[in-house]
């Protein structure tokens, strides 16, 4: 049942993310609003064109976290609840901004969100920095899968064997804390401020990740 749970929090948001030309219209649009010239090197280009795009996305999730409690402010929002059930329409809505965010700083570290594999790594990423700043400590997967291995390098297997793993997760964090909705004035104000400042530190720890990446790469080009 918690598994079932979790694979229509999946489906759920897999339907709401925006298509890859939008996100990268988003990441040039935002690109352009940093000048370049102003920063020392790529890594602090990207990383100031990240912090933009984490603020953007944080905003959205802040909307999405008070209009879960009032479903007629946000178009398509009766049919996230038709599918995964009231007390999880926040957190699909949260999570749709969050993947798309992931998406977003993967594009701009340099990656092809074109490629099904690097769409997956963003909604594993995305997933497993959602439960980790939610739940304050650290999220095992897969007994198949090292402690502290990079997400990066999972096989195809792992990575769609862990996505579903943390989504589940995810579904039943949301369903347990769901009596927020019992009280709409409190679960619009709470809701809000709560999801600003995950997708806040989500953002932030997803740039970290990408930065690690791109830096890990470069190394073992040089060291070929």
């Amino acid at each position: 049942m918690s598994e079932e749970r979790g694979q229509k929090l999946l489906s759920a948001v897999e339907r709401l993310v925006a298509d890859t030309e939008k996100l990268l219209a988003i990441v040039a649009e935002h690109q352009e609003r940093v000048d370049a010239g102003r920063h020392e090197d790529e890594a602090a280009y990207r990383k100031a064109v990240a912090g933009e795009l984490i603020s953007t996305f944080s905003n959205r999730t802040a909307l999405s976290g008070g209009a879960a409690a009032l479903p007629a402010v946000i178009p398509g929002l009766g049919s996230v609840v038709t599918l995964v059930g009231g007390t999880l329409a926040d957190m699909a809505l949260m999570l749709k901004f969050e993947v798309e965010l992931a998406l977003c700083l993967t594009a701009l570290y340099g990656y092809d969100i074109h490629q099904d594999r690097e769409r997956q790594l963003a909604f594993l990423l995305a997933g497993v920095k959602t439960y980790e700043e939610r739940e304050q400590r650290h999220v095992v997967l897969d007994a198949a899968i090292a402690e502290g291995t990079a997400i990066w390098n999972y096989s195809g297997r792992e990575i769609t064997k862990g996505v579903t793993s943390v989504f589940t997760k995810i579904a039943l964090i949301g369903v347990s804390r769901g009596f927020l909705r019992v009280l709409p004035v409190v679960g619009v104000a709470v809701g809000a401020g709560m999801n600003k400042a995950l997708t806040r530190r989500v953002g932030k720890r997803c740039q970290e990740e990408l930065a690690r990446r791109v830096q890990f790469e470069d190394v073992k080009v040089a060291n070929r």
